[in-house]
């Protein structure tokens, strides 16, 4: 029945970031929930035995597309100038520690 209710995604990809992410739309209004939790009652807090999770709740509209771009950036391996590219602008040049390379840090 999930299936009707949600699109679920997975990534096969050693050595990746084994968090998972949770993105959901409803009614005009979205979030993201990202961290450890299993899409379960007890992962996500709930039930007489609730597991211990490190989560990160997103409601801010830029916030949540700014992250979610992030990590598929990261996800694709996107240079600074790619990054730039996709998002319209001006090539950025070979920098240091852009968007794509911090992003990258956080999965790998």
């Amino acid at each position: 029945w999930i299936e009707k209710q949600v699109e679920i995604r997975t990534i096969d990809r050693a050595n990746f970031l084994h968090g998972k992410l949770y993105h959901v739309a409803r009614d005009g209004g979205a979030a993201a929930l990202v961290g450890s939790s299993n899409f379960t009652l007890r992962g996500l807090g709930f039930g007489a035995a609730p597991n211990v999770e490190l989560n990160l709740a997103v409601r801010d509209a830029g916030d949540r597309d700014a992250l979610l771009d992030r990590l598929v950036y990261a996800l694709y391996g996107l240079t600074d100038d790619e990054v730039a590219a996709v998002e319209g602008n001006p090539a950025v040049g070979s920098a240091t520690d852009g968007t794509a390379r911090t992003a990258a840090g956080l999965t790998g």
